[in-house]
Parts: structure tokens; sequence; C-alpha cells
């Protein structure tokens, strides 16, 4: 009988998700839910995403994305504007809103993950990011296949 507890698979969902829950314990008097401050992110590291390059980041369908992307815009966290090549494409931008809670939200990930990391040597850490940098791309290349 397999050991759930040491399977790789499961163990980076777990982390992955319990990650995003601590995470989402730092930060819940920013004033953005969960999965606002994960369009915001997503965004910052490409900003001006089309709204379905944003969907498929999140592994999240169209319709529930541009609800939360209203309400983002509402909150003037980003603004949607059409796309110079596709008339029917919007894409989104974060707004100066961003860099007032952005210390915060940055500071809190980097106290998570000094936690997550704990003691762990320089060497072990980078070895992991690796490792898992390159499972990345062998695994975007099988998918993008397709």
């Amino acid at each position: 009988m397999e050991n759930y507890d040491r399977n790789f698979g499961f163990l980076i969902q777990d982390v992955a998700r319990l990650m995003k829950c601590a995470y989402d314990r730092r930060i819940k008097d920013a004033g953005l839910t969960p999965a606002q401050w994960f369009a915001l992110a997503n965004l910052r590291r490409c900003d001006g995403l089309t709204q379905q390059q944003l969907a498929d980041q999140m592994d999240m369908a169209r319709a529930p994305l541009s609800k939360m992307l209203s309400r983002l815009e509402k909150g003037n966290w980003v603004q949607r504007l059409p796309d110079d090549t596709d008339k029917r494409a919007n894409r989104i931008y974060l707004t100066d809103k961003i860099q007032h809670i952005l210390p915060t939200l940055q500071n809190e990930a980097e106290d998570l993950f000094a936690y997550i990391w704990g003691d762990l040597a320089e060497e072990k850490r980078e070895g992991i990011i690796d490792f898992l940098v390159d499972a990345k791309q062998r695994l975007l290349s099988e998918v993008e296949q397709d």
C-alpha cells in the first residue's frame, strides 16, 4: 500500500494548498479575497494578459473570472482595455493602486518563505528550485504538444 504522505504528487499539491492558506491568513486585512490577490499576483508577473490567458494561468473558467475582474475594476485595482490586435479580447492591466499594498504583500510572502525554508542550507534550496524549474519546463513541453 502506497504511503500518500510521501507521494510526490500529493506532497506538491498539499504544500501549494497550505502555502496559499497560510498566505491568505497573513494578508486577510489587505481587503482582497484569495482569488483576487492571486489574479493580481499573476498580473504582476505578466501585466497586460488577455482574460483568456489570465483564466488559463489561474486554472479558472472565464465567466467567474470576468465577475471577479469587474469587482477588481470597481475597486480600481485593474483596468480592462481592448486588445489592439483582437477586437474580441480585452487585456487586463494593474493600476497604480497596487503600489500601496505591494510592500505588504511582498513582505508577508518573504516571511512565509523564510518560515517554510527554515534552516535548510542555501545549496539545498537552490537544488529544490532548480528541480522544480526543470520539472515545470518538461511538463510545459508535454502539455504544449496537444
